[in-house]
Protein backbone atom coordinates (compact mmCIF):
# COMPACT_ATOMS: atom_id res chain seq x y z
CA UNK A 1 0.00 0.00 0.00
CA UNK A 2 2.76 2.15 0.68
CA UNK A 3 4.47 1.85 -2.26
CA UNK A 4 1.53 2.56 -4.10
CA UNK A 5 0.73 5.82 -2.39
CA UNK A 6 4.09 7.04 -2.74
CA UNK A 7 3.84 6.40 -6.48
CA UNK A 8 0.97 8.60 -6.93
CA UNK A 9 2.82 11.24 -4.79
CA UNK A 10 5.46 11.23 -7.44
CA UNK A 11 3.04 11.14 -10.41
CA UNK A 12 1.40 14.43 -9.29
CA UNK A 13 3.94 16.30 -8.35
CA UNK A 14 5.59 15.83 -11.70
CA UNK A 15 3.37 14.90 -14.54
CA UNK A 16 1.63 17.22 -17.02
CA UNK A 17 2.99 20.50 -15.85
CA UNK A 18 6.06 22.90 -17.26
CA UNK A 19 9.06 22.52 -15.24
CA UNK A 20 10.48 25.57 -12.96
CA UNK A 21 13.74 24.92 -12.11
CA UNK A 22 16.29 22.21 -12.56
CA UNK A 23 19.86 21.75 -11.05
CA UNK A 24 21.87 18.39 -10.90
CA UNK A 25 25.50 18.41 -8.93
CA UNK A 26 28.13 15.33 -9.30
CA UNK A 27 30.36 15.91 -6.27
CA UNK A 28 33.69 13.79 -5.80
CA UNK A 29 34.98 14.31 -2.09
CA UNK A 30 37.14 12.51 0.19
CA UNK A 31 37.13 12.31 4.15
CA UNK A 32 38.70 10.92 7.07
CA UNK A 33 37.39 9.19 10.38
CA UNK A 34 34.52 7.18 8.50
CA UNK A 35 33.49 5.16 11.73
CA UNK A 36 29.77 5.13 10.94
CA UNK A 37 28.93 1.73 11.32
CA UNK A 38 25.04 2.06 11.76
CA UNK A 39 24.98 3.20 7.96
CA UNK A 40 27.84 1.33 6.86
CA UNK A 41 30.36 3.95 6.05
CA UNK A 42 33.13 2.18 8.74
CA UNK A 43 36.06 1.59 7.09
CA UNK A 44 39.60 -0.32 8.38
CA UNK A 45 41.61 3.50 8.40
CA UNK A 46 38.93 5.83 8.68
CA UNK A 47 39.67 6.37 4.58
CA UNK A 48 36.62 6.89 2.45
CA UNK A 49 36.11 8.80 -1.34
CA UNK A 50 32.26 9.54 -1.88
CA UNK A 51 30.50 10.31 -5.40
CA UNK A 52 27.48 12.11 -5.34
CA UNK A 53 24.97 12.54 -8.19
CA UNK A 54 22.04 14.92 -6.78
CA UNK A 55 19.07 16.45 -8.66
CA UNK A 56 16.14 18.69 -7.60
CA UNK A 57 13.50 19.61 -9.96
CA UNK A 58 9.91 21.71 -9.43
CA UNK A 59 6.68 22.36 -10.95
CA UNK A 60 3.89 24.08 -10.43
CA UNK A 61 2.18 21.34 -8.33
CA UNK A 62 5.22 20.10 -6.50
CA UNK A 63 8.84 18.72 -7.15
CA UNK A 64 10.95 16.03 -6.36
CA UNK A 65 14.37 15.47 -5.07
CA UNK A 66 16.76 12.26 -5.12
CA UNK A 67 20.86 11.95 -4.68
CA UNK A 68 22.67 8.82 -5.23
CA UNK A 69 26.02 8.29 -2.93
CA UNK A 70 28.57 5.88 -4.21
CA UNK A 71 31.33 5.43 -1.54
CA UNK A 72 34.75 3.57 -1.82
CA UNK A 73 36.96 2.49 0.88
CA UNK A 74 38.43 -1.18 3.10
CA UNK A 75 34.44 -1.14 4.94
CA UNK A 76 34.26 -3.09 7.50
CA UNK A 77 30.85 -4.59 8.84
CA UNK A 78 29.61 -4.49 12.63
CA UNK A 79 28.28 -7.54 14.61
CA UNK A 80 25.70 -6.06 16.67
CA UNK A 81 25.42 -8.76 18.52
CA UNK A 82 29.16 -8.86 19.50
CA UNK A 83 30.37 -5.82 19.07
CA UNK A 84 32.94 -7.69 16.43
CA UNK A 85 34.01 -5.61 13.15
CA UNK A 86 35.08 -7.59 10.36
CA UNK A 87 36.21 -7.06 6.82
CA UNK A 88 33.30 -6.45 4.32
CA UNK A 89 33.17 -8.12 1.55
CA UNK A 90 33.19 -5.85 -1.19
CA UNK A 91 34.94 -2.16 -1.38
CA UNK A 92 31.78 -0.29 -2.74
CA UNK A 93 28.77 0.88 -1.33
CA UNK A 94 25.98 2.32 -2.52
CA UNK A 95 23.00 5.02 -0.75
CA UNK A 96 19.69 6.73 -2.17
CA UNK A 97 16.97 8.60 -1.28
CA UNK A 98 14.04 9.82 -3.15
CA UNK A 99 11.72 12.84 -2.34
CA UNK A 100 8.75 14.44 -4.07
CA UNK A 101 6.91 16.70 -2.49
CA UNK A 102 3.32 18.59 -3.18
CA UNK A 103 2.78 22.35 -3.06
CA UNK A 104 -0.10 23.43 -1.41
CA UNK A 105 0.55 26.84 -3.30
CA UNK A 106 0.47 25.19 -6.38
CA UNK A 107 -2.31 22.91 -5.91
CA UNK A 108 -4.57 25.17 -4.34
CA UNK A 109 -3.41 28.96 -4.93
CA UNK A 110 -3.50 28.88 -1.46
CA UNK A 111 -1.13 31.60 0.30
CA UNK A 112 0.37 31.44 3.86
CA UNK A 113 -1.58 33.21 6.63
CA UNK A 114 1.17 34.77 8.42
CA UNK A 115 4.58 36.35 6.73
CA UNK A 116 6.45 33.14 8.13
CA UNK A 117 6.01 31.30 5.69
CA UNK A 118 5.98 31.08 1.65
CA UNK A 119 4.16 27.59 1.46
CA UNK A 120 3.43 24.55 2.27
CA UNK A 121 3.44 20.61 1.38
CA UNK A 122 2.73 17.51 1.59
CA UNK A 123 5.84 15.19 1.78
CA UNK A 124 7.26 11.94 0.79
CA UNK A 125 10.26 10.30 1.09
CA UNK A 126 12.26 6.57 0.74
CA UNK A 127 15.61 5.65 1.37
CA UNK A 128 17.17 2.77 0.45
CA UNK A 129 21.19 1.37 1.28
CA UNK A 130 23.13 -1.48 0.33
CA UNK A 131 23.09 -2.90 3.89
CA UNK A 132 19.38 -3.75 3.98
CA UNK A 133 18.85 -0.50 5.17
CA UNK A 134 15.50 1.45 4.11
CA UNK A 135 13.35 3.73 5.73
CA UNK A 136 9.65 5.57 4.13
CA UNK A 137 8.96 8.83 5.51
CA UNK A 138 5.96 11.05 5.06
CA UNK A 139 4.68 14.40 6.31
CA UNK A 140 4.03 18.09 6.22
CA UNK A 141 6.93 21.18 4.79
CA UNK A 142 6.68 24.01 5.89
CA UNK A 143 8.96 26.58 3.54
CA UNK A 144 10.50 29.98 4.79
CA UNK A 145 9.49 33.56 3.28
CA UNK A 146 13.19 34.75 3.14
CA UNK A 147 14.81 37.31 0.97
CA UNK A 148 16.38 36.22 -2.18
CA UNK A 149 19.88 34.39 -1.98
CA UNK A 150 17.97 32.37 1.57
CA UNK A 151 16.86 29.16 1.36
CA UNK A 152 14.70 27.26 4.34
CA UNK A 153 12.47 24.35 4.72
CA UNK A 154 11.45 22.42 7.73
CA UNK A 155 9.80 18.66 7.34
CA UNK A 156 8.16 16.91 10.10
CA UNK A 157 8.35 13.44 8.73
CA UNK A 158 6.73 10.22 10.09
CA UNK A 159 9.48 7.85 9.85
CA UNK A 160 9.63 3.66 9.37
CA UNK A 161 12.74 2.08 9.02
CA UNK A 162 14.57 -0.88 8.95
CA UNK A 163 17.60 0.34 10.55
CA UNK A 164 20.01 -2.93 9.71
CA UNK A 165 19.00 -6.61 8.45
CA UNK A 166 19.51 -8.02 11.59
CA UNK A 167 18.11 -5.64 14.17
CA UNK A 168 14.11 -4.93 14.76
CA UNK A 169 12.23 -2.05 12.28
CA UNK A 170 11.43 1.29 14.82
CA UNK A 171 9.44 3.92 13.67
CA UNK A 172 8.91 7.60 14.80
CA UNK A 173 9.21 11.61 14.44
CA UNK A 174 12.41 13.49 12.21
CA UNK A 175 12.59 16.56 12.06
CA UNK A 176 14.61 17.43 8.60
CA UNK A 177 16.35 20.96 8.11
CA UNK A 178 17.28 21.89 4.38
CA UNK A 179 18.95 25.04 3.79
CA UNK A 180 20.73 27.23 1.21
CA UNK A 181 22.48 30.74 2.53
CA UNK A 182 24.57 32.94 0.58
CA UNK A 183 26.78 33.91 3.07
CA UNK A 184 29.12 36.50 0.85
CA UNK A 185 27.18 37.31 -2.23
CA UNK A 186 30.64 38.78 -4.76
CA UNK A 187 32.83 36.25 -3.83
CA UNK A 188 30.19 33.46 -4.33
CA UNK A 189 30.39 31.45 -0.69
CA UNK A 190 27.52 29.57 0.57
CA UNK A 191 26.82 27.32 2.77
CA UNK A 192 23.97 24.49 1.80
CA UNK A 193 23.00 20.79 3.37
CA UNK A 194 20.71 19.37 5.72
CA UNK A 195 19.68 18.21 9.42
CA UNK A 196 17.70 15.17 10.73
CA UNK A 197 16.89 15.09 13.97
CA UNK A 198 15.23 12.07 15.61
CA UNK A 199 13.91 12.54 19.41
CA UNK A 200 14.49 8.84 19.95
CA UNK A 201 14.64 6.18 17.25
CA UNK A 202 14.64 3.26 19.93
CA UNK A 203 16.18 2.29 23.27
CA UNK A 204 19.38 1.11 21.42
CA UNK A 205 20.04 4.26 19.67
CA UNK A 206 18.48 7.08 21.09
CA UNK A 207 18.16 10.32 20.07
CA UNK A 208 19.68 10.74 16.71
CA UNK A 209 21.80 13.73 14.96
CA UNK A 210 22.68 13.91 11.16
CA UNK A 211 23.92 16.31 9.10
CA UNK A 212 25.69 17.63 6.25
CA UNK A 213 26.41 20.98 5.96
CA UNK A 214 28.74 22.10 3.15
CA UNK A 215 30.85 25.34 2.73
CA UNK A 216 30.86 25.82 -0.91
CA UNK A 217 33.13 29.12 -2.90
CA UNK A 218 32.18 29.65 -6.52
CA UNK A 219 35.73 29.23 -8.04
CA UNK A 220 33.82 29.36 -11.95
CA UNK A 221 32.73 32.72 -11.82
CA UNK A 222 37.12 33.63 -11.75
CA UNK A 223 37.75 31.06 -14.21
CA UNK A 224 34.77 30.99 -16.92
CA UNK A 225 33.25 34.32 -16.25
CA UNK A 226 30.48 33.37 -18.54
CA UNK A 227 29.36 30.28 -17.50
CA UNK A 228 26.19 30.75 -15.25
CA UNK A 229 26.62 30.56 -11.15
CA UNK A 230 27.67 28.11 -9.14
CA UNK A 231 28.59 25.99 -12.12
CA UNK A 232 32.07 24.70 -10.50
CA UNK A 233 32.50 25.28 -6.98
CA UNK A 234 34.69 24.13 -4.72
CA UNK A 235 34.56 23.68 -0.55
CA UNK A 236 34.43 21.47 2.50
CA UNK A 237 31.21 18.76 2.84
CA UNK A 238 31.59 17.62 6.56
CA UNK A 239 29.39 14.88 7.73
CA UNK A 240 28.22 14.46 11.04
CA UNK A 241 26.57 11.90 13.19
CA UNK A 242 25.37 11.85 16.98
CA UNK A 243 23.33 8.96 18.95
CA UNK A 244 23.88 6.70 22.29
CA UNK A 245 26.19 4.35 20.16
CA UNK A 246 28.19 6.50 17.80
CA UNK A 247 30.03 10.39 17.20
CA UNK A 248 31.42 10.80 13.81
CA UNK A 249 32.86 13.97 12.27
CA UNK A 250 34.15 13.56 9.13
CA UNK A 251 35.59 16.76 6.96
CA UNK A 252 35.73 16.13 3.00
CA UNK A 253 37.52 18.29 0.90
CA UNK A 254 35.34 17.79 -2.17
CA UNK A 255 35.08 19.72 -6.05
CA UNK A 256 31.22 20.27 -6.98
CA UNK A 257 29.57 20.45 -10.56
CA UNK A 258 26.43 22.18 -11.35
CA UNK A 259 24.14 21.99 -14.82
Amino acid sequence: MRIWIFLFLSFLAVSAQAQYFSSTFFQPAYGWANRDFQFGTDTENGNMALLTLDHVGTWKWGGHYFFINYSIGPFVDYDFATGARSRGVSDYRIYSEYSPWLSFQGLFGWHPWHKVWRDLSIEGSINIAYSGYHAWLGGLGMEFNLPQGYFLKAIFYYKNQQPMRDLPKDEGLQITLVYDITLLKKPGIRLQGFADIQPKINDFWGFDFLAQPRLLLDVGQWLIPKQRPRTWEIGIDWYLHFNDQLSVSVPQPAIRFTW
